[in-house]
């Protein structure tokens, strides 16, 4: 699902969206890696893209997030998406990259309150460029 948000998003300024609905209500059903003439009114895109084989999927769901939307760009991917060499246009050589968030405790997307069995972080991009700043690094784990 992707979610497009106001920059001062209350939950009523929330716009989702997905290629199916997985019996949740959507806004829009979309396959945002489409080449339709997309744009969104939203100040940015917070999601858990699909990620594909060798994350193929992933990288071209960045590279049009990025140039789709010119405000905060959030992808929850895999803790090693940004150690590839055919990646540093979407970080090293991005002034819109601002810093990574290491998740210290594995996701369970199965609901089912057992750990997962990967590594994730979540990416982010910024409206304006970062530069001179470097990116940041955070590690967040659940409050004990």
């Amino acid at each position: 699902m992707t979610v497009v948000a106001s920059k001062y998003a209350r939950i009523e300024n929330v716009h989702t969206s997905d290629i199916a609905t997985y019996e949740r209500p959507q806004d829009q059903w979309l396959d945002f890696l489409d080449d339709l003439p997309v744009t969104f009114g939203g100040d940015g895109i917070i999601t858990n893209p699909p990620y594909g084989v060798q994350n193929r999927t992933a990288v071209k769901f960045a590279e049009k997030a990025i140039e789709r939307c010119s405000g905060l760009v959030a992808l929850l991917l895999t803790a090693k998406f940004d150690s590839g060499s055919t990646r540093t246009h979407l970080f090293r050589d991005n002034p819109r990259f601002a810093g990574k968030i290491v998740l210290i405790d594995r996701i369970s997307f199965l609901l089912n309150n057992e750990s997962g069995t990967e590594d994730h972080a979540w990416y982010i991009w910024t409206e304006t460029p970062r530069l001179p700043r470097v990116p940041v690094l955070i590690y967040a784990g659940r409050e004990a």
